[in-house]
């Protein structure tokens, strides 16, 4: 097996696990502030890997690995934090579908950062993903854009970033070292902004269910999901690693049918199938977007 194979295995067993935590995380967030949530997750995640790996993090990282570490991690925070607040205010399975569209800023992010020229041929996914999340989103004229659906495509846009600027860094970077810096950045500010934010005394009254979740969260989404995407984005472009994470999306809407019973409407059904003809049309230009 190669290793470009492997890594793409990689990000489709992360979008497995990002669509099981999707559906979770709309729980836990019901009662738990989102930065809070986000930076115990995140903390935890940070001690298993100065546990596991930090004397090979210390051993291998250098003062050049610094700045785009930081700019890769804290940009991942953004990302994150605003994929909680769309779970937070939207449908779980509309939320997974807006956080998986980072197909659509790749391409554009790509051409800036990387100087790959590419955005002509996306053009018409891109279009065809538009008018997916508009339907996605109700349709017609009740049609509205509350803040859990603009926090999602925002979160995909800063995550499209984190994409790009991993392929840019991480062929110099060893994976603990960036996945150790992800964890405690997204610890730090998270749980820095949520004092000032939120009671931290709330925490005190959460259900054991909460805690439960939490930890799957950080073991599963975070830990070992971090490790897996920096890994795979270490061997494959940004662009194709995108079009991989749209699956997120369908293994979110599945895992909200199986554990919440969702039901997507006509308009929802709709704008789900024109996400996903985008995405295997991008997917079937892939030579010609520098895949």
């Amino acid at each position: 097996m190669s290793v470009a194979v492997f890594s793409s295995m990689l990000i489709l067993a992360e979008c497995i696990l990002y669509g099981i935590g999707n559906i979770y995380l709309n729980i836990v967030l019901q009662t738990m502030p989102a930065l809070f949530c986000y930076g115990i997750r995140s903390l935890l995640a940070f001690l298993l890997f100065l546990i596991f790996f930090g004397k090979r993090i210390f051993k291998k990282i250098k003062k050049s690995h610094i700045f785009p570490c930081l700019a890769i991690s804290c940009t991942m925070t953004l990302s994150m934090l605003l994929g909680n607040f769309s779970l937070k205010y939207a449908n779980p399975s509309i939320a997974g579908f807006l956080l998986s569209i980072s197909v659509i800023f790749s391409p554009f992010f790509s051409f800036l950062i990387l100087r790959k020229r590419n955005c002509k041929t996306i053009i018409f996914p891109i279009f065809l993903t538009v008018t997916g999340i508009y339907f996605l989103c109700g349709g017609g004229l009740d049609f509205r854009m509350g803040i859990g659906e603009i926090s999602g495509i925002l979160c995909s846009a800063t995550y499209a970033m984190v994409m790009v600027l991993s392929e840019k860094y991480l062929g110099d970077i060893d994976i603990f070292t960036i996945s150790l810096f992800q964890t405690g950045v997204g610890a730090a500010i998270s749980l820095i902004l949520g004092s000032f934010i939120s009671d931290i005394r709330l925490l005190s009254g959460l259900p054991a269910s909460d805690w439960y979740i939490l930890i799957f969260l950080a073991v599963f989404c975070t830990f070992a999901a971090f490790y897996f995407q920096n890994f795979a984005l270490s061997h494959i472009s940004s662009n194709f690693a995108s079009i991989l994470f749209c699956t997120e999306s369908v293994f979110t809407a599945m895992f909200g049918y199986v554990i919440l019973g969702d039901r997507l409407n006509r308009f929802e059904i709709c704008g789900s199938i024109l996400i996903l003809a985008g995405v295997i049309i991008a997917s079937l230009r892939r030579e010609k977007i520098d895949l």
